[in-house]
């Protein structure tokens, strides 16, 4: 009887350990599984942020296109009326 009991303490600790050690990687499973949600919320509000910054520089480009495009007809009229003064 006394080495069933011992056997059966011994195997309850076992259990008791194998319980332990599950919920610790539970625990950390968890933790990881937060921070990598964290992460993600970071990515997508910097993707977000590049969007932006995206839109703005390409609403710049346009800006810049149309100013270059007048520049270049005010130029192209500049050169006609110089023409007319050749001699």
């Amino acid at each position: 009887m006394r080495r069933g009991a011992a056997w059966e303490r011994s195997g309850s600790r076992q259990i008791a350990g194998v319980i332990e050690n599950v919920t610790q990687q539970a625990s950390q499973i968890a933790n990881t599984t937060a921070k990598q949600k964290e992460k993600n919320l970071d990515i997508v509000q910097s993707v977000g942020e590049i969007r932006n910054v995206t839109e703005n520089l390409t609403g710049s480009a346009h800006s810049m296109n149309a100013v270059v495009s007048s520049l270049k007809e005010e130029a192209v009229s500049l050169l006609a009326e110089l023409e007319k003064f050749k001699v």
